[in-house]
């Protein structure tokens, strides 16, 4: 969301991170120690849930660009 709200590329880590979204996604429904869906069902419902959570981030990082929240905090440095 950084890269999206300072205009940045953020296309370079958003692919990667839907594709494993996606993937895991499809592992927690197809595992046995997941629930266990046929693996066929576990890629359409995979793939709905992916672009249900895409959508998801876009909104709220829209929201957030919007609100102009501040994404570069200067801490203060504290005596060790």
């Amino acid at each position: 969301m950084y890269l999206f709200i300072k205009g940045k590329p953020y296309v370079v880590s958003l692919i990667p991170a839907i594709v494993m979204t996606l993937m895991t996604v499809i592992y927690i429904l197809n595992a046995k120690i997941g629930f266990n869906i046929p693996l066929n069902t576990s890629y359409m419902v995979g793939a709905v849930i992916t672009v249900i959570l895409t959508v998801v981030f876009f909104i709220k990082a829209a929201k957030n660009k919007n609100e102009n929240i501040e994404v570069d905090v200067q801490l203060e440095k504290e005596a060790v």
